[in-house]
């Protein structure tokens, strides 16, 4: 079954660069390297936004996994984040991070063009 993982995200002042490295040259082959883990993207936030949005974070990630066993996946990624396969970069502000996991609630929706 497919489930998408996210994480909202903000860089540490001044941090921006060294966290994008971080991610594309260290945690995105990581976290792949984790059994129902297949595919994984960052985005920032648009300098332009919709009228009256205030976002508080910076930065989305979603990470794609495919898993008839989820908790036996996310109990891996857990394993191998406190035995230090897994490790946060300093430049990654913790505190401001929002994580969550989902699972689909409705099939792709398309305008027919």
């Amino acid at each position: 079954m497919g489930y998408t993982m996210i994480t909202l995200i903000n860089a540490v002042a001044s941090q921006e660069e060294e966290l994008a490295r971080w991610y594309d040259n260290e945690h995105f082959g990581d976290i792949l390297e984790s059994p129902g883990f297949v595919s994984a993207n960052r985005y920032r936030l648009a300098t332009k936004q919709p009228s009256g949005a205030a976002p508080t974070w910076q930065y989305l990630t979603i990470y794609t996994l495919d898993t008839d066993d989820l908790d036996a996946a996310l109990k891996e990624m857990e394993c191998r984040i406190e035995s230090g396969v897994i490790v946060f970069d300093s430049s990654l502000d913790a505190e401001s991070m929002f994580f969550g996991l989902f699972e689909p609630a409705s099939h792709d929706q398309h305008d027919g063009a």
